[in-house]
């Protein structure tokens, strides 16, 4: 058996990663306390799909793509512009994506924002 002054956690601690104190009444806590957000954010989500389904239901003519977020975080269908407007921004958003993607694999993106004239 250990005295006290001979025990020593042994987990080590480089960096950000799973709490492993040790100690697992210490490593359970965070654990539940994990598992309560993740479950409530989950209870959101489903709530939120099954709001657009009985939005879809009343408007079976329309798919999920058809749908937009209100302000007061209700969902509606959109007019048939507005679709065609928010599929060209998610196209624009798309490509302007793959150009950040590409001159940040080519290039520094710091020393090409300070580089001066």
């Amino acid at each position: 058996m250990l005295s006290a002054p001979e025990f020593a956690f042994s987990s080590p601690t480089s960096g950000a990663g799973p709490q492993n104190t040790g100690v697992s009444g210490l490593d359970h806590d965070a654990d539940r306390a994990i598992g309560r957000d993740a479950e409530v954010q989950w209870t959101a989500v489903a709530a939120r799909q099954d709001r657009k389904l009985k939005i879809l239901a009343q408007n079976p003519e329309n798919e999920g793509k058809d749908l937009s977020r209100t302000f007061d975080d209700d969902y509606r269908v959109m007019t048939p512009d507005q679709r065609n407007a928010a599929e060209t921004a998610r196209g624009l958003h798309h490509e302007a994506q793959k150009r950040i993607t590409a001159h940040a694999k080519g290039k520094n993106w710091l020393s090409s924002r300070v580089a001066g004239p």
